[in-house]
């Protein structure tokens, strides 16, 4: 777990570029940090249950490239239910092929 408030806008692009495939976030605008990510990359979204609408996370992620789960979240975080979205996400991620030329 990182507090991108501690880190600068440089070394939160390298950090999320170069060592993170699954990112997962509360709604807002940290996640814009998923166009950033490597093209192996899962977000996670924690969408606050009495959002009307949540499709600008999704539709970034789409535009980048990037495999988008929503969770819906009412009165905190579910640990158990983003265990298991985690778990698909780790699935997700390692099923990439990510190799250049002839393996």
């Amino acid at each position: 777990m990182v507090d991108f408030a501690k880190l600068s806008f440089k070394e939160q692009v390298e950090l999320v570029h170069t060592k993170t495939n699954i990112l997962i976030g509360m709604h807002g605008a940290g996640l814009t940090h998923l166009i950033f990510l490597p093209i192996e990359a899962v977000v996670i979204e924690l969408v606050p249950s009495q959002m009307q609408s949540f499709t600008y996370f999704r539709n970034l992620a789409k535009q980048a490239d990037k495999v988008y789960i929503p969770m819906l979240v009412s009165g905190g975080v579910n640990v158990e239910e983003l265990w298991k979205l985690v778990d698909v996400a780790i699935t997700i991620a390692s099923s990439f092929d990510t190799r250049i030329g002839p393996a």
